[in-house]
């Protein structure tokens, strides 16, 4: 009766998921990973719904947000671990990680990790397309400014 019940909850959960994404959302989602997979990263849908995709061996993420419809929130995100020690560290520095970008730096309420994001609002995949490899390289440059901060 237990199985019966976690798979039923995890069915749901998953259905959920899934679900939260308008048509418009969903075909901005599609549209965005054919675009990815055009350019040879070879995107997929991971269990949260997000476009994953790797590059030079990092994992790296586009969110399409259920919350806005027209235009529609997406954030092209790149995550990090860390100890709670270096989070806090990166904290105090995220101001200046953050100056002059079209990127975000965010440091986890537990310090624990952090990530580099963009976030844009959009009616359809065409900015995400024009600006994706400018961002790709401010994202990664912001983490080799991170890594230099940190040494």
């Amino acid at each position: 009766m237990k199985k019966l019940i976690l798979t039923l909850l995890c069915t749901l959960v998953l259905t959920t998921a899934f679900a939260e994404l308008n048509e418009n959302q969903l075909a901005l989602r599609r549209s965005i990973s054919s675009f990815l997979r055009d350019e040879g990263y070879s995107p997929t849908i991971d269990d949260d719904g997000d476009i994953r995709f790797k590059y030079e061996g990092d994992s790296y993420y586009v969110l399409v947000s259920s919350s806005d419809t027209n235009p529609m929130y997406i954030a092209f995100v790149k995550y990090f671990s860390c100890s709670a020690e270096r989070g806090r560290f990166l904290a105090q520095n995220a101001r200046e990680f953050n100056l002059y970008k079209g990127i975000k730096f965010i440091v986890n309420k537990d310090y624990e990790g952090y990530n580099i994001r963009s976030e844009m609002y959009l009616i359809n995949a065409d900015p995400f397309k024009y600006s994706f490899y400018k961002i790709l390289r401010q994202i990664n440059n912001c983490e080799k400014e991170v890594i230099e901060t940190a040494i």
